[in-house]
């Protein structure tokens, strides 16, 4: 068997770095802690949104999402809420996820959602590419919200560039 000793490895360009395929290359992190409810149907902002500027063109982005979140409505009912990553303007992954809660003795319901999502991404670019997390329902009735980083709470969306 064959053993390397190295003491260090240099670069061969200037300021060209070293990539060794399947490892980390930049890691960026957004927290968010603002308290947000998402009423509406359509996709709106979850406040989930930063930038990376990718070193190597070939570079994958591995996009991890931490949504803390609930669903709070009066009555009964069981809406769905929907969860998309955006790479600019451009949708590169969704999920969706049911949900239902028996009515409270107050007429209310309110649980803890799952809402994390991963995606690895090929953005093929060394500009800055912006990734964003929005979210909506399947129905605005019974006073449904998403409510997302509630009582201080954190979510945070990561973004890792990993060598090819």
């Amino acid at each position: 068997m064959s053993k390397l000793y190295v003491n260090e490895i240099v670069e061969a360009n200037a300021g060209a770095g070293v990539a060794i395929p399947g490892h980390v290359i930049q890691t960026v992190q957004q927290p968010y802690t603002t308290v947000t409810a998402i009423t509406s149907t359509s996709y709106t902002a979850t406040g989930l949104s930063t930038s990376i500027t990718p070193k190597y063109s070939n570079s994958k982005i591995l996009v991890l999402v931490n949504l803390s979140a609930e669903v709070y409505q009066q009555g009964t009912g069981g809406p769905k809420f929907y969860l998309q990553i955006l790479r600019g303007s451009t949708e590169v992954a969704f999920r969706r996820s049911d949900s239902y809660g028996g009515t409270a003795s107050n007429g209310y319901y309110s649980f803890s959602i799952h809402g994390t999502m991963s995606y690895l991404d090929s953005p093929s670019t060394t500009s800055a590419v912006t990734y964003t997390v929005n979210g909506k329902l399947s129905t605005s009735t019974n006073n449904t919200n998403l409510r997302l980083h509630d009582d201080g709470s954190m979510s945070s969306l990561t973004l890792m560039e990993i060598a090819q």
